[in-house]
């Protein structure tokens, strides 16, 4: 799609940036905090993963997830407020939910690392090395067995 459009914009402010993302763009990032954190991914040299994949939990269900990395079965979650409703009865639904979610992953093997807009703004370091240790982790673990 962008480049689709870029031929209609040959000049003007932001267009170099413009050539120099259009090969990072991934058409299936669901949410402005799943594009900011894959930039960062790229700055950060976080190995690529794919996105919004579909892994299925202990308990059988099938589970859509932002980021992964199948072969070391590392997961990443950019967790954004929006999805966790607007009343305080939805917050806690939807955080029970996701709690299970988290739980049947990680009982089929699977790493989870999380994190939060305000996670990523503060301090993009650390949620990168935390991703690096979750895949390292899980270098480590594939190798020992």
């Amino acid at each position: 799609m962008v480049a689709e459009l870029r031929g209609r914009f040959r000049y003007g402010t932001g267009i170099r940036a413009v050539d120099a993302a259009i090969d990072f763009l991934d058409p299936l990032a669901e949410t402005p905090l799943e594009s900011w954190s894959r930039g960062y991914m790229i700055v950060y040299g976080v190995p690529a993963p794919l996105t919004q994949r579909v892994v299925i939990g202990a308990n059988g269900i099938d589970y859509r997830v932002d980021f992964c990395w199948p072969e070391l079965k590392v997961i990443g979650e950019a967790d954004g407020l929006g999805k966790y409703g607007e009343t305080p009865e939805e917050f806690r639904r939807m955080k029970s939910l996701e709690l299970e979610r988290q739980r049947a992953l990680e009982a089929a093997g699977w790493l989870v690392v999380r994190w939060t807009w305000d996670e990523l703004a503060r301090n993009p370091q650390a949620v990168m090395l935390r991703i690096h240790a979750a895949i390292e982790q899980a270098r480590l673990r594939r190798r020992a067995s």
